[in-house]
């Protein structure tokens, strides 16, 4: 069994799409390659059943302080470095995925403004206690981990932010099931083909899933089919 490894990704909806579109999409981003005169491109540019994946690849200046011996003062140089940033576009799901971080999101929107400059791009509408529900329906053994209400009430005058560690099963049921909507960000754990899964889960679209590689494929796929069956 290989080891797990954590996936971080920023999801957000977008519409309207199409596999014509998307098929349009992928034969432009292969011919768009990385060049010294606009200082981005794409690599690894691929798609399959309608979903497209590709490198963000940008070159990014900086500053150091290099030693001049001869004057004996510091003086500032600019360079230059490299930087790439996976994406990822689902047809099937209406999604645009970010997976890398969150600083990084707006340089990656830049660089793909030229070919979703005519679709509507809004964050993800999660609804965690339906998502929760929706596999707890599906999967053996899922467990709450932790739960944060955003609109906790601890008494008549006193309301806020709420994060609590779940021990209980029930206690995690009780509190979706008081709390619903006002659940900002959920972690669980359930098993897909006998093999642990974590995730964290967050109403603005922020998701982080601990698997193996084998099978990552296959939650992420099952977790965006359950957001999109639960966006209302």
């Amino acid at each position: 069994m290989s080891e797990d490894k954590r996936y971080s990704v920023v999801l957000f909806n977008i519409s309207p799409l199409s596999s014509t579109w998307i098929k349009e999409v992928y034969k432009k981003m292969q011919k768009s390659v990385y060049s010294e005169e606009e200082g981005v491109g794409f690599k690894n540019v691929y798609l399959l059943n309608n979903y497209l994946t590709g490198t963000v690849l940008s070159k990014v200046p900086s500053f150091i302080h290099e030693f001049d011996s001869k004057n004996r003062i510091l003086r500032k140089k600019e360079i230059f470095f490299f930087i790439e940033n996976d994406f990822a576009i689902d047809s099937k799901n209406q999604t645009l995925e970010f997976f890398c971080p969150n600083k990084e999101i707006t340089r990656v929107k830049t660089a793909l403004r030229s070919f979703l400059h005519e679709k509507s791009i809004i964050s993800a509408n999660i609804f965690p206690h339906k998502i929760l529900k929706e596999l707890d329906e599906r999967f053996d053994f899922l467990k709450v981990c932790s739960l944060t209400i955003s609109h906790y009430r601890h008494s008549e005058k006193v309301i806020g932010r709420f994060t609590s560690r779940v021990a209980e099963y029930e206690e995690g049921v009780k509190l979706i099931a008081e709390y619903g909507d006002y659940i900002s960000k959920v972690k669980f754990i359930f098993h897909l083909n006998d093999q642990q899964v974590e995730i964290d889960l967050s109403k603005s679209g922020r998701i982080s899933i601990k698997c193996s590689e084998s099978i990552f494929d296959d939650t992420f796929q099952i977790l965006k089919e359950a957001i999109k069956k639960n966006n209302n």
